[in-house]
């Protein structure tokens, strides 16, 4: 989303952290590396927490429009949505608020990864989206952990 229409609460949180990269208080990698490990929370949450049928729905709802995006921008878009599903579902007002302010700061550069990259990179991507999917619907958490980690050392390759 344009951070100018996300709630007054996310936009002030991402301009927190906005600011603390610009006065090198934080990184990229440390940012990231918090998005990996608040993202095995998230599922951990659902598998343990049990995830609703209509949570489930969605998800999978996100994973198909993400399968079936045509274009880098539909693709952002659909990639964002996904990711934003899993948060949602936790039906957990701090961690939502929280981790689209971290969203918002992290997809900027996770836009423009998209935008470049090849065809592979962006299935292996997508094969880690369903194996995540697969795993909170299965209630499997190694499964999950196992395709987040593939997931995020795909972009962590792009930033290195």
């Amino acid at each position: 989303p344009n951070i100018a229409k996300l709630p007054h609460k996310v936009k002030s949180i991402a301009s927190a952290m906005d600011v603390m990269l610009l006065m090198n208080r934080t990184s990229k990698e440390e940012i990231c590396s918090f998005r990996r490990s608040m993202e095995k929370t998230v599922c951990s949450y659902l598998i343990a927490k049990g995830c609703s049928s209509d949570n489930k729905l969605k998800i999978v709802a996100a994973l198909n429009r993400l399968k079936d995006s045509e274009g880098t921008e539909e693709q952002t878009v659909a990639d964002r949505d996904f990711h934003y599903s899993l948060i949602n579902a936790t039906e957990n007002s701090f961690w939502i608020t929280f981790m689209n302010a971290v969203s918002e700061v992290y997809m900027r550069w996770i836009d423009d990864f998209l935008t470049t990259a090849d065809h592979d990179v962006r299935m292996r991507l997508q094969d880690a989206h369903e194996k995540i999917v697969q795993g909170i619907i299965t209630g499997d958490i190694e499964f999950c952990f196992r395709a987040i980690d593939t997931h995020y050392n795909i972009i962590d390759e792009s930033f290195g």
